[in-house]
């Protein structure tokens, strides 16, 4: 009869020893959901500034190729109106394009060359610098092999910085005329072939 009583008395005792079991367990689940959202919330939120950088960045790269681009045309008409439209060297001695050292370095964070061309497009800036090539030296300003360096850098969103380098060579082509006047798909003919056959249509 002892032995009975003490078995029910630690059944007793173990079923009171559990009730705080389930308190437990509910505090670590959402300490461990606490922690899983956190950790999504914060990779995210990384992922969403990754994002808008490479956005920012992109922007900065499109707006310097497009500055590049508008100084390479405002650069070929400067070169067609000078006098020595085979080299650019007169282009590269015009003191309006020097700063106040009256040397052409190009661009630097410190430079104080005048932009060939600068602006501001969708919120970013940019601004495009002149040197010659580096076959030439950089500061040189007599050309000798008709090719010029243009140097574009913009800022876009957040201090997104982007800079475009292109060469610019002297165009030696002689004009013609178009080499084909025709074309439907991958199908062409050439202006010379039209000149010396005559077509005839014939009528069934």
């Amino acid at each position: 009869m002892l032995q009975c009583r003490f078995t029910a008395i630690t059944i007793d005792r173990l079923s009171k020893s559990e009730q705080g079991f389930l308190l437990v367990a509910a505090l670590t689940l959402l300490s461990a959901l606490t922690l899983l959202g956190t950790t999504a919330y914060l990779l995210s939120s990384t992922d969403i500034k990754i994002g808008g950088n490479f956005r920012n960045n992109q922007m900065a790269l499109q707006v310097a190729m497009a500055g590049a681009e508008r100084a390479r045309q405002l650069f070929r008409i400067e070169n067609m109106s000078s006098s020595d439209a085979g080299s650019f060297s007169d282009e590269l001695n015009s003191s309006a394009r020097k700063g106040a050292n009256g040397v052409l370095n190009g661009y630097s964070t410190t430079t104080d060359d005048q932009a060939i061309a600068s602006g501001t497009l969708n919120g970013s800036s940019y601004s495009v610098y002149l040197t010659n090539d580096s076959a030439d030296g950089t500061s040189n300003t007599t050309d000798a092999n008709g090719k010029v360096l243009l140097t574009s850098v913009a800022t876009g969103p957040s201090s997104a910085k982007a800079r475009v380098e292109i060469i610019v060579e002297v165009n030696t082509a002689v004009a013609s005329s178009p080499a084909v006047v025709y074309s439907k798909g991958d199908k062409s003919i050439p202006r010379s072939l039209l000149a010396q056959r005559s077509f005839t249509r014939k009528v069934m």
